[in-house]
């Protein structure tokens, strides 16, 4: 056995009444922590804590349990992916509603392609309008990729698919869900708008 052991990372204590400071690093942690192993199954408490340098009795005191954690974290990813998105708009002419459509969806597309572990998160579940929304981070998602489209119809560009479907099929590319699985979604948005 070797009498060698590894150096421990320190961190510096946050001054009191900058608590805010150590849950931002905590949602860094977690984030990259999900990223390393691919998916939510394996970050757990004591691993954030241990990634973010801090007892577990500190993750504790800003989140309640794990699925309080997972829930931040997928918030925390959602703004990144509409940061992202909403970029992607403005880098675009605000008359070029088909250049601001499509420069959109890449930077959703290629959110999902370079944060695979992220994407999985934020999009677990497909919405579902006529419940309230199961998740409702993809809703924002949605409702963004939505004004992209309707942006281009009200420009008189014609479309082919209708404007409850455009977000889905979109979403579908990226995921690999089948269409059928957004019907319910669809039917509910249309019943909604009515």
């Amino acid at each position: 056995m070797s009498d060698r052991t590894e150096p421990v990372e320190s961190r510096l204590c946050n001054r009191w009444g900058e608590g805010e400071h150590l849950h931002t690093e905590i949602l860094a942690g977690a984030s990259q922590l999900l990223s390393d192993l691919g998916g939510e199954d394996g970050v757990t408490i004591r691993g954030v804590a241990r990634a973010v340098v801090v007892a577990p009795a500190s993750i504790y005191e800003h989140f309640k349990d794990r699925a309080a954690l997972i829930d931040d974290i997928r918030e925390h990813l959602v703004q990144q992916l509409r940061t992202a998105i909403a970029a992607a708009d403005a880098s675009v002419a605000p008359d070029d509603a088909i250049g601001r459509a499509r420069a959109q969806a890449g930077a959703y597309c290629e959110y999902g392609y370079t944060h695979a572990a992220h994407y999985r998160l934020i999009i677990d579940t497909p919405p579902t309008y006529s419940t309230g929304c199961t998740n409702s981070s993809v809703r924002g998602v949605l409702d963004d990729l939505t004004q992209a489209f309707q942006r281009c119809a009200d420009a008189g560009h014609c479309l082919r698919l209708s404007k409850h479907n455009r977000p889905p099929t979109l979403m579908s590319v990226r995921t690999g869900w089948s269409r059928s699985s957004w019907q319910p979604w669809a039917a509910a948005t249309t019943r909604r708008t009515k």
